[in-house]
């Protein structure tokens, strides 16, 4: 059953002073099995999905992986770019840097946080009518930045109406 903005019921509902309309939040995990290594996952139709589920028509998709090692991207999801990426991500922090925390940690993994730390672990993207603003030649990419195949808990939060 419908709420009364037209999302789906059992959601929970954002009320300020004022505005008349109602917004809701609507939550959603994926989870993803990576291979490590810069390994790319396209997980534009998960955002889909979870958008058509939740019932909004309005509002704002944050998408965020739960983790210090992988990163959201907005990008064209391409061979040409899923070769490339891992170059650009390699000249950002080399994995074969000096770097402290794999010293104190025993660790292998210092260049897949700093990437992780500068590319950042969301996207925010508007949709109107049910759909994703996304251009034509954007998606929504899970990017795996750590040494070793991990399994990732992506978020998919929708406020809207």
């Amino acid at each position: 059953m419908a709420g009364p903005c037209g999302c789906g019921a059992g959601q929970e509902r954002l009320e300020h002073e004022g505005i008349r309309e109602t917004m809701t939040v609507h939550t959603q995990h994926v989870t993803i099995d990576t291979h490590g290594d810069n390994d790319m996952h396209d997980i534009t139709d998960e955002v889909r999905d979870a958008l058509q589920k939740s019932g909004c028509q309005h509002g704002l998709v944050n998408v965020f992986v739960r983790h210090t090692t992988a990163a959201i991207i907005i990008g064209e999801y391409e061979p040409g770019l899923i070769h490339d990426i891992p170059i650009a991500v390699d000249n950002i922090a080399p994995a074969s840097g000096n770097y402290r925390h794999n010293a104190l940690n025993h660790d292998d993994n210092a260049h897949s946080h700093l990437v992780g730390s500068i590319m950042g672990p969301s996207e925010t993207v508007p949709f109107s009518n049910g759909k994703l603003m996304l251009g034509t030649w954007q998606q929504v990419i899970l990017l795996e930045l750590d040494t070793h195949p991990r399994r990732r808990d992506i978020v998919i939060q929708i406020t809207g109406e």
